[in-house]
């Protein structure tokens, strides 16, 4: 969703301003801070006692959205918060896993739910309000598709998503328009997309089969193609850097700009994160390979680089001023980051050495001050405990981190949830990603 326009509420400024800010960052209770200021500061947000967690969005109050495992390898969606931690929101009756996808500024939360027992099903779409109250929501799949996974939705009630027939196509939908086969109505055709944001007014960014490349080294032929969506203007390709016919666009992110990220690959150079405006077309990201999955209202970027030396995929932040920052500069092992908001606040997750993943909070900017200060009160109520990973645990792990890398879990953010959560041990017999 859109991030914020401005920084975390005025009570909550109150509470970290009442007593002065300690002269070092001190800890969330079990929460540590590693990181000491002015660099990024990084915050393990635990999970429900299982191996692994996730954080898919998070919106202006700093509340984070995502999954997590409990003691019984059962991924179940989290809402996160400053002062109340990590919170299981449940399912649908009869369920016994979830996921959360995306959070709105007022506190909707967009999910999925479902049941270990269905090995084919990526469960029932769902919307908690922002009491925790969790209700179905009626999206059917398009006509003659397998399977579906959402991508985002906004305060309009728009959802947005992929379903999956020999390949997928990209959908919008509404209770008022019923759901609209964007890949279907491409002008002059194609062949399989994917629909990853959607904005407050209802502009969507995703990407779609272009049919534009003449040559090799490509995985697809027929390349890639970041569009824009909004049933006001239509359907818009965006275009290559450079205009090359040759080159591949994946779009995964928006702001209300809109400003687009993703990852182009130029021939000769490979895969580089870039962000792209109307004024000024695209501009690559430092980085020798990677992409970006996020953008603020202010045009920093978040998302992860390929570091050849540690043969690992490593969470980068891209400042609307240029340059390139590590998140997490002094850990070897993978992480990404997959949402931020205009305060600077980064959400993630991190593979842990012992196996899994947890999800992770970067501060960046002013939020540090401010975050650090409520880190520091007795107000934070204790982190959940983490468990033990086990052997399914730690190649489930490693499952999730090879979603990364891989071109159709990358085509939107819900695919790439979606890849990512198909790694849970009692889901690890459907098949990853689409």
């Amino acid at each position: 969703m859109r991030r914020t326009w401005i920084l975390l509420p005025i009570s909550l400024l109150a509470l970290a301003c009442r007593d002065a800010a300690p002269t070092e960052p001190q800890a969330l209770i079990g929460l540590p801070l590693p990181v000491p200021l002015p660099g990024p500061v990084r915050i393990d947000l635990g999970t429900f006692g299982g191996a692994s967690s996730y954080a898919n969005d998070i919106n202006s109050d700093g509340t984070v959205v995502g999954s997590a495992d409990n003691a019984a390898e059962l991924r179940r969606a989290f809402r996160w918060t400053p002062l109340g931690g990590m919170t299981d929101l449940g399912t649908l009756p009869g369920d016994d896993w979830s996921m959360a996808i995306s959070i709105t500024d007022d506190g909707q939360i967009l999910g999925q739910s479902g049941s270990s027992s269905v090995s084919t099903s990526r469960g029932t779409y769902v919307l908690w309000s922002s009491d925790g109250t969790i209700t179905a929501l009626a999206i059917p799949l398009l006509p003659g598709a397998l399977l579906g996974v959402a991508s985002d939705f906004n305060a309009r009630g728009e959802v947005i998503g992929s379903d999956v027939f020999a390949t997928q196509h990209a959908w919008i939908w509404s209770e008022a328009q019923g759901k609209y086969d964007i890949t279907a109505n491409v002008p002059g055709g194609s062949r399989e997309g994917g629909a990853s944001q959607i904005d407050a007014g209802g502009l969507v960014v995703g990407t779609s089969s272009a049919g534009t490349c003449s040559q090799y080294p490509f995985p697809n032929p027929s390349c890639w193609h970041a569009f824009l969506f909004s049933y006001e203007a239509g359907y818009r390709d965006i275009g290559t850097p450079g205009d090359d016919p040759n080159a591949t666009v994946m779009g995964m992110g928006l702001n209300d700009g809109p400003t687009v990220v993703g990852s182009a690959s130029i021939p000769g150079l490979g895969g580089r994160p870039y962000r792209w405006t109307e004024a000024e077309g695209f501009t690559i990201l430092e980085a020798v390979s990677g992409y970006a999955t996020s953008v603020n209202g202010g045009g920093l970027a978040v998302g992860t680089v390929w570091d050849a030396v540690l043969s690992a995929a490593q969470a980068t932040a891209w400042p609307r001023s240029g340059g390139a920052i590590r998140l997490s500069p002094d850990d070897p092992n993978p992480s990404i980051a997959t949402g931020v908001n205009n305060a600077g606040v980064v959400v993630g997750w991190t593979a842990q050495s012992g196996g899994g993943n947890h999800a992770t909070l970067w501060l960046l900017g002013p939020a540090s001050e401010l975050l650090t200060a409520l880190a520091a009160r007795d107000a934070l109520k204790p982190a959940l405990s983490v468990g033990t990973a086990t052997v399914a645990a730690k190649a489930a792990g490693a499952a999730a981190n090879a979603c990364l890398s891989d071109t159709h879990a990358l085509l939107s953010r819900g695919a790439l949830f979606d890849c990512v959560n198909r790694s849970a041990a009692p889901l690890a017999r459907v098949r990853t990603g689409f």
